[in-house]
């Protein structure tokens, strides 16, 4: 299953981030911009009852490390 990820509004130090499923279902985070992408992967797995490592991640094409942060993306 590949999951999209979007950055939406920059509000000072938090962003709202979308993920899209291959369905277009989104579901909407509000994070800070030094919040490791992997806490937003586990949570989006939780929320849908999966196991986080059978899904990936892609932003603009390019899969997204769950080292990474928004201030890195």
């Amino acid at each position: 299953m590949s999951e999209g990820v979007k950055k939406e509004g920059v509000k000072g130090e938090t962003l709202q981030i979308k993920v899209r499923d291959q369905s277009g279902d989104e579901t909407v985070f509000k994070i800070k911009t030094s919040t490791k992408m992997s806490k937003v992967f586990d949570a989006y797995a939780t929320r849908k009852g999966v196991d986080a490592s059978q899904l990936r991640f892609f932003l603009d094409g390019e899969r997204v490390n769950g080292d990474a942060t928004p201030s890195d993306l």
